[in-house]
C-alpha cells in the first residue's frame, strides 16, 4: 500500500476497525439526542404547568375588604345587597336603614369581601375613619337625583381621602353615582366635576352612573374594583 503524503486527511475509514467506531460514534449523538429531547420535554411541561399555577392563581378566591361610604338615603344598602348572592340577598323594599354600620361577608367574582357598610347619617359619619385601616378599597356612593346635598358629599369625601392610613395605602375608589334610573339625574361627568375627582393624582378611581334598583352600571363598576384588587396583589 503506497505512503500517504502529510498533506493528504485520515478517516475513520483508515482504522483497523472503522465499523466498530462508526457504532459508537453513532451511539452517542443518539444518546446525546434523547438527553436533548428530554430536556426539552421537560422544559415544555414545566412551562405548561407554570401557566396552569398563574392561571389558578389568577382565578383562586382572595381576599378584600371594601369600606362603603356616602351620605345617608344615597343607596349604600341596597347596593351591598345587588352584590350578595341570590341565595343571600334582601330584597329593597326590606332593607332597614343603616344604624352605625353594618358588616356582610359574600363572594364575588372568585374574591371574598368583608363589606363595611357605613350609615350615612351625620351622626354617625366620625366612624368611616376608624374602618379605613382594615380596608382595601373604598366605594363611595353619591345619590345622583340629589342636587342640594352634593356639596355635603363633596366635603365628606375630603374628610376620608385625609384619613392617614388611606394616604399610605393609596387604596382605589369607585364612585357609584346612584339612581341613574330617575329623571333629571345628574351624570356622572358632572359629579366628578363638583366632587373635584381631577385632582385624584395619588390613587386609582372608577365613575359610573348606575341604579341600585335595575342593577345598572353595578357590575361595571365592581368588575373594575376587582381588577384593581388583582392588580395591587
Amino acid at each position: 500500500m503506497s505512503r500517504r503524503q502529510p498533506w493528504q486527511r485520515h478517516t475513520f475509514l483508515d482504522h483497523p476497525r472503522p465499523a466498530a467506531i462508526y457504532s459508537a460514534h453513532c451511539f452517542e449523538v443518539s444518546k446525546r439526542s434523547r438527553r436533548s429531547n428530554n430536556l426539552i420535554d421537560e422544559e415544555r411541561e414545566m412551562g405548561f404547568m407554570s401557566a396552569i399555577t398563574s392561571f389558578l392563581g389568577r382565578y383562586r378566591s382572595r381576599k378584600a375588604s371594601l369600606l362603603v361610604v356616602g351620605l345617608d338615603n344615597a343607596g349604600k344598602s341596597t347596593i351591598v345587597q345587588y352584590y350578595k348572592p341570590d341565595s343571600s340577598r334582601v330584597p329593597a323594599d326590606q332593607i332597614p336603614p343603616t344604624v352605625g354600620f353594618h358588616i356582610d361577608r359574600f363572594t364575588r367574582d372568585h374574591v371574598q369581601l368583608t363589606v363595611f357598610d357605613m350609615s350615612g347619617s351625620a351622626r354617625y359619619r366620625d366612624l368611616w375613619p376608624y374602618y379605613a385601616a382594615e380596608t382595601d378599597a373604598v366605594v363611595f356612593v353619591i345619590d345622583a337625583a340629589d342636587k342640594t346635598r352634593i356639596e355635603c358629599a363633596r366635603r365628606e369625601l375630603l374628610d376620608v381621602l385625609h384619613n392617614s392610613e388611606l394616604k399610605v395605602r393609596e387604596c382605589p375608589f369607585l364612585f357609584l353615582c346612584n339612581k341613574c334610573d330617575m329623571a333629571d339625574t345628574m351624570p356622572a361627568a358632572e359629579v366628578a366635576a363638583i366632587l373635584g375627582l381631577d385632582a385624584f393624582k395619588d390613587r386609582s378611581w372608577y365613575i359610573c352612573e348606575c341604579s341600585a334598583l335595575t342593577g345598572q352600571g353595578l357590575s361595571e363598576g365592581m368588575a373594575w374594583l376587582i381588577e384593581q384588587l388583582s392588580v395591587a396583589r
